[in-house]
């Protein structure tokens, strides 16, 4: 196995049923490359979706690119044209799907955390999420990217570019709580 095949544990979070965010803070600087899996849904009657944001920054500074499909459709593709306060990781069922207990998956990448002069680059995100959508038949398979700006052509946006991300946030975008069955997981990829 070649260096950096093997992902280590660093912690998970649940749910508590009364807050609509999660945040895996103190990420370590010995990696800029972390992998986050989980299951949610959000205590909203509708579907919701998951946001993602760098050091809690809610500054338009993040882009989206998306393909996927739902209960069979035609695949589709999609991406942002101007820049997002929270990267997009897909949807989440509410409470009227599956009498409250449908869940989606999540699968989220992401790299390049580290201070732009170290690793030039804006840190990057990739998504799949699937599992139930928004009606108790409705299955959907979806692939995000996108990332956080450091500059852009236009230069308009630019996040901190001399600042390591040292947290991640998950939330829920829109209404709506994590329930106690919400689990995230977070790991690491070693770089040595």
């Amino acid at each position: 196995m070649a260096i950096g095949d093997t992902l280590e544990y660093v912690g998970s979070a649940t749910g508590t049923g009364s807050s609509n965010s999660i945040i895996f803070s103190g990420l370590p600087n010995t990696s800029d490359s972390f992998f986050i899996t989980g299951i949610c849904s959000t205590s909203a009657t509708g579907v919701s979706s998951l946001g993602m944001r760098f050091n809690s920054d809610s500054n338009s500074y993040y882009t989206k690119y998306q393909m996927g499909s739902t209960q069979g459709a035609n695949l589709t593709f999609s991406a942002s044209g101007s820049y997002a306060t929270y990267g997009d990781m897909g949807q989440m069922p509410g409470t009227s799907v599956n009498v409250g207990v449908g869940k989606s998956f999540f699968q989220i990448e992401i790299w390049s955390l580290s201070k732009s002069s170290i690793s030039p680059g804006s840190p990057s995100f990739m998504s799949r999420n699937g599992g139930i959508g928004g009606s108790n038949t409705d299955s959907q398979n979806r692939w995000l990217a996108g990332s956080y700006s450091y500059s852009n052509s236009g230069g308009s946006a630019l996040a901190p570019s001399g600042t390591d991300v040292s947290s991640v946030q998950l939330f829920i975008v829109g209404s709506g709580n994590f329930p106690t069955s919400t689990r995230f997981s977070l790991y690491r990829r070693p770089t040595t």
